[in-house]
């Protein structure tokens, strides 16, 4: 599944519960293509962030120690600003306060807890799309930015140059009289 890029599709699942974590790696394991990491305990998850460079983050809501409020609010310091990097929240708790504080706190996605299969995949394979097509565009506008840096310097060069002719035929016709 690595869509548009030549290396896997990278996921970070972060879940307190290892039976959950397990059913997650065996869906993930029916795409095919995909390289993720897993943890139960969520004070690992910034560092495993870091180290892993994730393009999605899978993660429970209510956990021990830090909840997924507050994990989101991690992430997304390291996360390059303006960059689109989707966290998907999983959890049972299916209030309308719940949805609106995760997405509120940063999650691209919730999903509710019992999971089902098939929409886990079709969410991951929108959200790895979007992904990969936002960094392709960030790639795009980062060529055009340096392609248009190049052609005001050699604006600037050329503009530098005719004042230089100019002041050159200014001088050549006060020293010839004219």
């Amino acid at each position: 599944m690595s869509l548009l890029q030549n290396s896997p599709a990278k996921i970070l699942i972060i879940d307190d519960e290892p039976s959950n974590v397990r059913l997650l790696e065996r869906m993930l394991d029916l795409f095919g293509g995909l390289e993720y990491r897993t943890t139960t305990d969520p004070r690992e998850a910034v560092s495993m962030f870091a180290e892993f460079q994730p393009d999605l983050v899978l993660t429970d809501l209510h956990m021990p120690h830090i909840d997924g409020y507050g994990l989101m609010e991690q992430l997304r310091q390291l996360i390059p600003e303006g960059s689109f990097l989707p966290i998907v929240v999983l959890t049972a708790d299916i209030t309308a306060e719940t949805r609106r504080k995760a997405l509120a706190t940063g999650a691209s996605d919730f999903i509710t807890k019992p999971l089902d299969t098939t929409e886990v995949q079709l969410r991951i394979r929108n959200l790895l799309e979007n992904r990969f097509l936002n960094l392709k565009l960030e790639e795009q506008v980062l060529q055009r930015t340096i392609e248009l840096e190049h052609a005001l310097e050699q604006l600037r060069a050329t503009q530098n140059q005719v004042v230089k002719q100019e002041r050159l035929s200014a001088l050549g016709t006060m020293a010839g009289g004219g």
